[in-house]
């Protein structure tokens, strides 16, 4: 039972959440509640990246929701993981003692995650002038750092795009994000 709960700008929470401090602040997470806000100098309602903070325990991490930016998607990603309930619970490995979220090797019973994405077709791309469409997707795994990758479709041919794959440790707070461009080169 949470009695107490402290506040942190952004500014302050991110000198916690590293790979020398981050440990002892998700043990400090799981003794008491800790809001992490935006920094007052946000003028402009921009975000901060919040996984750092969930990694490390954060119950409360405060985003600007005028804001539909990547971090904001983040947040959605995350609660809609959880019904929509505005609520998500912690991985199981995040609850145990000897979890450090800097190091992959305190994942126990987690088992690597193969991702293998094939672009199959893309429709409605607009054109830069009158060059053909040379469309490539980028695809990025968010999550701790050991999981965070990022990989792109390469051209083959005029229109061919090979899949890809993704060898990542499944520790549960991952989010995927796919974003498409138009290469005119």
């Amino acid at each position: 039972c949470f009695r107490d709960m402290s506040s942190f700008p952004e500014t302050k929470a991110e000198k916690y959440v590293n790979k020398i401090k981050g440990k002892k602040f998700l043990q400090y997470n799981r003794l008491q509640l800790s809001r992490i806000y935006p920094k007052g100098q946000r003028l402009d309602s921009s975000n901060y990246d919040p996984l750092p903070m969930w990694i490390c325990g954060s119950q409360l991490v405060a985003l600007n929701f005028q804001t539909p930016d990547k971090p904001m998607q983040m947040n959605q990603a995350l609660f809609m993981s959880g019904g929509q309930s505005g609520f998500a619970l912690q991985p199981a490995n995040m609850r145990d003692d000897i979890f450090d979220p800097f190091d992959k090797n305190t994942l126990r019973g987690m088992v690597p995650l193969s991702i293998s994405i094939e672009i199959l077709g893309a429709r409605h791309l607009p054109k830069n002038g009158r060059g053909i469409v040379c469309p490539f997707v980028e695809v990025e795994v968010s999550g701790a750092d050991y999981d965070n990758t990022k990989q792109k479709t390469e051209m083959v041919g005029e229109y061919l795009i090979l899949p890809f794959q993704f060898q990542i440790p499944l520790s549960k707070m991952l989010l995927l994000f796919n974003i498409s461009y138009n290469d005119s080169n």
